[in-house]
């Protein structure tokens, strides 16, 4: 039970770290009628093909990654609007890298989150993705590495995944619409 705990507030803190980073207040649309089903995979649909795929990578050795994460996205088609700086977080301790990210479509909050083993990465990518799906998006593409959601009340997606080679949990939540 106790592990339970500090998992969800694991997820909690790094999704509070990415709302922070960016996110606007938005007021929820009205509930789609029936006949806006099709457009809802529609967009369902289109919003997980705008989520470019990051590649796993290994780490440099280096006590501060910011440049090397801002460059990273940036290689994978991101643009970066706001470079990663270093934090750690007030629930586990590790290094995290927190900046702001568009890929055209949205723009994104990103964390990257370093962890201590293969374990605790799966983890924190697990406790993330539930800690997405209770704050309203819904799984529209998931694998054993990757998780990507939709949130229908504002038309936002959200991208987690996780390598457990290099041991970190890379967290996008689209803030607002490009």
């Amino acid at each position: 039970m106790k592990k339970q705990v500090t998992v969800l507030l694991i997820a909690a803190a790094v999704l509070a770290t990415v709302f922070a980073a960016g996110c606007t207040s938005q007021t929820a649309s009205p509930t789609p009628s029936p006949s806006a089903s099709t457009s809802t995979t529609t967009a369902n649909t289109t919003a997980a093909a705008s989520v470019k795929v990051i590649a796993p990578t290994a780490l440099p050795n280096s006590t501060d990654l910011s440049s090397f994460f801002t460059n990273y996205m940036q290689r994978q088609g991101y643009t970066v609007i706001i470079p990663f700086n270093k934090s750690v977080s007030n629930t586990t301790g590790n290094d995290q890298y927190s900046g702001s990210i568009t890929d055209g479509k949205y723009v994104y909050g990103a964390v990257i989150e370093l962890t201590k083993s293969a374990t605790d990465t799966a983890s924190l990518f697990s406790a993330t993705t539930v800690a997405a799906q209770q704050e309203g998006y819904t799984a529209i593409q998931s694998n054993s590495t990757t998780w990507i959601g939709y949130n229908s009340d504002n038309s936002y997606v959200a991208y987690i995944s996780q390598d457990t080679t290099s041991n970190f949990v890379v967290v996008l939540m689209a803030t607002s619409i490009d």
